[in-house]
């Protein structure tokens, strides 16, 4: 359960990777040992919190990300905290779910690449309390959960960019069968034989 402000990244010179997070796990009696260099299935930026799967087993791995045929077999679900009021049927909702071009991975032969449609729906919104002064849609949020089949670089940040929705925060509960449940941020777990075997 990845926390704000970590990198994927094994290394880092200004912030802390969840490669730390292990050692802290193994310094408070956690974890026995820190696992081997692995692979993460889908990786997040410092900013995103949520779900980071990790595994020393390629084909695994291959399963989630698509590995080199670029078939994903797993959705993963976010959940967006966005400044504003946002209803089921809004414009900027129904952009959110378009394909996204990616134009850097043009093909030879000039063809464009685009994402899967994704699916977002509203969870709720509220009024959060403002000084006086502040304009009131300043309070305002809503809570967008969005599922992804494919998980490209950026891709929610870059949907809710073109839909223009200003993103406060970012979260990824699920990737396929697997959710975060309970597990306490910072904290890792195994999975289990029926959630591995789910994905393969």
């Amino acid at each position: 359960h990845k926390p704000a402000a970590i990198c994927s990244q094994r290394n880092d010179a200004h912030l802390r990777t969840v490669y730390d997070l292990f050692d802290d796990l193994v310094a408070a009696g956690r974890l026995l040992h820190a696992p081997p260099r692995v692979s993460f299935a889908g990786r997040l930026d410092a900013a995103t919190t949520g779900l980071m799967l990790c595994s020393d087993d390629r084909r695994f791995v291959g399963r989630i990300t698509g590995g080199r045929t670029g078939t994903q077999v797993c959705s993963k679900r976010y959940i967006l905290t966005i400044k504003g009021l946002v209803e089921d049927g809004h414009e900027a909702l129904q952009q959110m779910c378009e394909p996204l071009r990616y134009e850097r991975l043009l093909t030879n032969q000039g063809k464009e690449t685009f994402t899967s449609p994704a699916e977002a729906k509203v969870l709720r919104s509220w009024r959060e309390p403002v000084p006086a002064e502040s304009p009131a849609w300043l309070g305002d949020r809503t809570l967008i959960e969005v599922f992804l089949r494919d998980g490209r670089y950026h891709q929610i940040r870059r949907l809710a960019r073109r839909s223009q929705l200003k993103l406060l925060h970012l979260h990824r509960e699920a990737v396929g069968p697997v959710s975060l449940g309970d597990l306490e941020v910072g904290m890792a777990r195994r999975l289990t034989d029926e959630e591995e075997a789910d994905v393969l």
